[in-house]
């Protein structure tokens, strides 16, 4: 096709060439837009002096008609853009929210914050005492429970057992020999309701 207007115009003068009213409509198009980008100046004419001026066979209402509709396409365009834009900052916005509430539903599930299904917060606490043989002690807890919690000793082979225990602390006793066995650090862990 190029090639076919290429050896047109070493045939016939420029004013001769054939081309279509929209390849003629765009080439116009594009020098006046040209020309008023290098003057600063955007230049409006009047639709009956360039009907008249370039000799064409159609009607004022014709071309404006066809404007109108050109702009009417483009404000459609622009609207469905901008319309895409807002669902997808609609869809971000909610996909934030929903994975902002499904965090603050971890964070404050009985699972992960150790509170229990009735709002009591559920408290283990552990540590170690030195037990004696033939002694009894008192461990008070780091933090108070509502309730006696339960109170598990990890003493091995030691005589050493719970004799006692309260929401604030538990007494223990040694009743094995004095030996290397019963003389020595036990840890102890409670749970219970805060």
């Amino acid at each position: 096709m190029r090639q076919e207007f290429e050896e047109e115009l070493e045939r016939k003068p420029a004013e001769k060439v054939g081309v279509t009213p929209k390849e003629f409509a765009e080439a116009v198009a594009d020098i006046e837009n040209r020309r008023a980008a290098n003057s600063g100046q955007n230049e409006e004419i009047c639709i009956g002096d360039a009907i008249q001026q370039l000799g064409l066979s159609v009607s004022p209402d014709e071309v404006v008609s066809v404007i109108q509709q050109r702009k009417a396409e483009e404000a459609k365009r622009a609207a469905y853009a901008l319309s895409k834009k807002r669902k997808a900052l609609r869809i971000l916005g909610h996909t934030v929210l929903g994975l902002s509430l499904a965090l603050n539903i971890f964070l404050l599930s009985p699972l992960h914050s150790g509170s229990a299904p009735g709002g009591d917060g559920l408290l283990e606490q552990h540590g170690e005492l030195q037990s004696i043989s033939g002694k009894t002690g008192t461990v008070n807890f780091p933090q108070p429970y509502s309730r006696t919690p339960n109170i598990e000793l990890t003493n091995g082979m030691a005589k050493t057992r719970i004799i006692s225990a309260s929401p604030t602390q538990f007494m223990w006793e040694n009743t094995g020999p004095d030996d290397i066995i019963n003389n020595t650090n036990i840890p102890w862990s409670a749970h219970g309701v805060r």
